[in-house]
């Protein structure tokens, strides 16, 4: 077996990509399989947004930096953040098979409350090789966010040479895309003007990709957005 340092390294010559982004990817499947582990958080996040299409629908996708999830009965307060916490010692527990790695969660305090009921968490992630934790893995959830469609199962894609078997609870593609759409659609003004949900370019690259690649866009849009 390689060292994980070593196979880090062959993947950012391969792909052209600076190491800081390898890892963060390398280290969101490990956050994602802590989570779809543990007993509460596994059925009540739902995987959604750009890091879904890559680390479940994809894989060979844009590297994304964020971990984002609606909820369906999922804890609140307190008793989410300790779930997390649990999660993440799940996570640790996977990668201390290649080396001594240390993993910290921390509640993000936002400037002002969401409108939609958010809670916010980075996790830092300290590799090896590294004097302190150079990495850092910013998760989102949303609580008051309807889900339309019903949740599918879908193994992670984790592509570094390592067995990394787990299921995640994901947001099905349609409902991705929907949600992208309204994202571009609604103007959401008083939310721009306070720092919330602006246009992001990689929203239209996600539509774009993903329109590109299937041959009939409004079927992704139907049942959720009258067509």
């Amino acid at each position: 077996m390689k060292p994980l340092r070593i196979k880090l390294q062959n993947e950012c010559r391969s792909k052209k990509i600076a190491q800081h982004v390898i890892e963060k990817d390398y280290a969101l499947s490990y956050v994602l399989a802590g989570i779809s582990k543990h007993p509460k958080l596994s059925q009540s996040l739902i995987f959604k947004g750009g890091t879904a299409l890559k680390k479940i629908f994809f894989g060979d996708y844009r590297f994304s930096e964020d971990l984002d999830f609606s909820t369906i009965n999922a804890p609140k307060g307190m008793e989410l953040e300790e779930s997390l916490q649990n999660a993440i010692a799940i996570s640790k527990e996977f990668l201390l098979q290649y080396g001594p790695f240390e993993l910290e969660l921390k509640r993000n305090p936002e400037r002002a409350p969401h409108p939609n009921g958010q809670d916010a968490f980075n996790i830092f992630i300290k590799f090896p090789w590294q004097p302190t934790p150079m990495c850092r893995i910013k998760i989102e959830i949303t609580h008051d966010e309807p889900v339309i469609l019903p949740p599918e199962y879908k193994p992670i894609l984790h592509n570094y040479e390592e067995a990394l078997e787990c299921i995640v609870v994901c947001y099905p593609i349609e409902e991705i895309i929907a949600e992208k759409l309204r994202a571009l659609l609604q103007t959401h003004q008083k939310l721009v003007a306070r720092g919330w949900n602006r246009p992001r370019a990689r929203d239209y690259y996600d539509l774009w990709c993903v329109l590109k690649k299937y041959k009939n866009p409004r079927a992704y849009a139907r049942g959720i957005f009258p067509i």
